[in-house]
């Protein structure tokens, strides 16, 4: 499924149904992925929210809780996460309506 959702994310194909059928399977497993496998689907997840295409269609509200979860998943989210973390950073000065929820991210690590 990780590898799927990254296909996706990555091609920009709006493929709104397999996002979100990825999204609800990775959820349901979300804290027996391995380090790796959390590492690779943070920035996964914040390109969720950043793609225009996708951006729009896509709940960002599960998409920053699951974050959460991830960020409370890790010891160091800080180092965990580092590419996930310039991508909020640049996510937090071009997404006003999502500000307050990456501050949250970016404090809490």
């Amino acid at each position: 499924m990780l590898h799927l959702l990254e296909e996706l994310v990555t091609s920009n194909i709006p493929s709104m149904p397999k996002i979100n059928c990825c999204m609800g399977s990775l959820g349901l497993v979300l804290r027996s992925l391995s380090k790796r496998q959390r590492q690779k689907l943070a920035p996964l997840m914040v390109q969720l929210l950043i793609h225009e295409n996708i951006s729009g269609k896509v709940d960002n509200t599960t998409v920053v809780w699951r974050l959460k979860l991830l960020w409370l998943a890790d010891e160091d989210p800080t180092e965990n996460y580092a590419e996930a973390q310039q991508l909020l950073r640049s996510l937090e000065k071009s997404h006003e309506e999502l500000r307050p929820d990456v501050r949250v991210l970016l404090h809490c690590s």
